[in-house]
């Protein structure tokens, strides 16, 4: 018979032992390792804190190599090396719940998450679902704290998350949560990102006017002088940037093209200066959405190739998937291209730009000889914008509806939408939205001999400009009156 000691052993039991025996004894290495390179390596701890947060982890000291996890993080990050500081701050996440006081591990895990949200978008682009897990819990742990020193880092994370996504309400309330957090610490470089982010919603919900005065607002709190420290660090990411390359599309839909022209190149000499990585290629690639406003589609290659240069040699990835999607659309622009058609028409762009992608597959199926299946895109692209509240494009949209029912032999249809698209610019004080629409119904008009009423149309509308004479659009709108003046039915 086995004794009751006998009985409890077996081989399994005696590994389990030197296991756990060879696990503490390393434990204790790593530990020593860890203190020796603190001590006597100050580089080390600078320049390679992830290796002493290796050594600190497998030493299950938590809350230490949670600091050394956040060091190496912060430090990928200001390399722009964004996946590489998404790996360190999940390492430091995955040991915060090992942090025995709950404020520390509270306060440990807000920095990490803030951190690895900001630098999903660098990675992915602000609309990755990663974005809004970190920054919604980490503006919970805001919250549980009392604690809103990276509130304005959550907000402004945020806002772009949502707007990205086309939720354009939910992120004007968060930019409007910023400009109020900036006002209430008398906080310069707070105020200016609420008023670009007011800025960006803006413009995407088609409040062209409220866009304009928080570009001169924010341009206003730009070129103060002098700046605290403190803003001047924080303008690393390019706040005038974004600034400006939002407020030249803004500044080209209100009527003011060269004024829109100069803002565009501002930003981009603006954001060179910065060398922020991720805001120099989202000027970049707003540079080809400026161009599509102008439908000026070489001039959207040239902004797909320089930014998509941008973001294949710094890994950004969001950006390239941006610009890949914006290369079919070049396609269906100039070359009606059937498989990149059909695709678009399977796959509507994600976000705010949807009803300008969707309009130009219209006119490529009207030019095709589809005009009722152009019809039927720009039907469900009403519905959409009216959804989201994307209404930046509806003038274009309703003018676009208009050109198809013309081809769809349907003019008193066409001259509704035509008319639509009016009331819609002059309310949105789109005035290059208003002169395009006034010159299609202008001119359909002529076509039906009513040279007068056309006349009386273009005429107010086109003598509004004071720039941008030049342009294909006042050029076009110029012409079409010389030749409504000429006719006799004009007078």
């Amino acid at each position: 018979m086995l004794r009751d000691d006998e009985e409890s052993f077996c081989p399994n039991k005696l590994w389990v032992i030197q296991d756990r025996l060879l696990k503490s004894r390393r434990q204790e290495y790593h530990a020593r390792i860890a203190a020796i390179l603190e001590e006597s390596d100050a580089d080390v701890t600078i320049r390679q804190p992830e290796l002493i947060a290796h050594h600190l982890s497998e030493a299950r000291l938590a809350e230490r190599a949670v600091v050394y996890w956040q060091l190496a993080a912060d430090n990928a990050a200001r390399r722009q090396a964004h996946q590489e500081a998404i790996a360190h701050s999940n390492r430091g996440l995955a040991l915060v719940d090992l942090i025995q006081d709950q404020k520390q591990r509270q306060r440990h895990e807000l920095r990490l998450l803030v951190q690895m949200g900001n630098s999903a978008a660098g990675a992915k682009g602000w609309d990755a679902a990663e974005v809004g897990k970190a920054l919604y819990r980490a503006r919970d742990l805001c919250a549980d704290l009392g604690d809103d020193s990276l509130l304005h880092s959550i907000l402004e994370g945020l806002f772009a998350f949502h707007v990205t996504n086309g939720e354009l309400r939910t992120a004007e309330t968060f930019g409007l949560e910023l400009l109020r957090l900036g006002e209430s610490r008398n906080d310069t470089a707070l105020q200016l990102n609420g008023h670009q982010a007011l800025l960006n919603a803006c413009y995407k919900l088609g409040a062209f006017q409220g866009a304009q005065e928080h570009l001169e607002r924010g341009m206003s709190l730009y070129k103060e002088r002098p700046w605290p420290e403190a803003t001047i660090e924080y303008d690393d990411l390019g706040l005038g940037p974004l600034l400006l390359v939002y407020g030249a599309c803004t500044l080209w839909i209100l009527g003011y093209p060269d004024r829109a022209r100069q803002a565009a190149a501002d930003a981009l000499v603006l954001a060179r200066q910065r060398g922020h990585h991720l805001t120099l290629a989202h000027a970049t690639h707003m540079m080809g959405h400026l161009s599509e406003l102008m439908d000026d589609w070489e001039g959207v290659r040239k902004a797909n190739e320089e930014t998509m240069a941008l973001a294949t040699e710094w890994g950004l990835s969001g950006i390239k998937e941006m610009v890949a999607r914006r290369e079919r659309l070049v396609a269906v622009a100039l070359h009606c291209d059937p498989e990149q058609m059909e695709y678009k028409r399977q796959h509507p762009q994600p976000g705010f730009a949807r009803s300008l992608h969707d309009a130009v597959l219209a006119r490529a199926y009207g030019r095709g000889g589809e005009p009722d299946e152009g019809l039927r895109i720009l039907e469900a692209t009403s519905a959409w914008a009216d959804a989201t509240g994307s209404h930046f494009f509806d003038a274009e949209v309703y003018r676009t509806r208009a050109e198809l029912l013309l081809l769809a032999k349907r003019p008193a249809k066409a001259e509704q939408s035509y008319r639509t698209a009016l009331v819609i610019a002059r309310e949105q004080k789109a005035r290059m939205w208003e002169l395009k629409s006034a010159c299609g119904l202008a001119d359909m008009l002529r076509e039906q001999s009513r040279v007068a009423e056309a006349h009386d149309l273009l005429a107010p509308i086109y003598g509004w400009f004071s720039e941008g004479f030049s342009t294909r659009e006042l050029q076009m709108a110029r012409t079409l009156l010389d030749t409504l003046s000429m006719s006799p039915k004009a007078v």
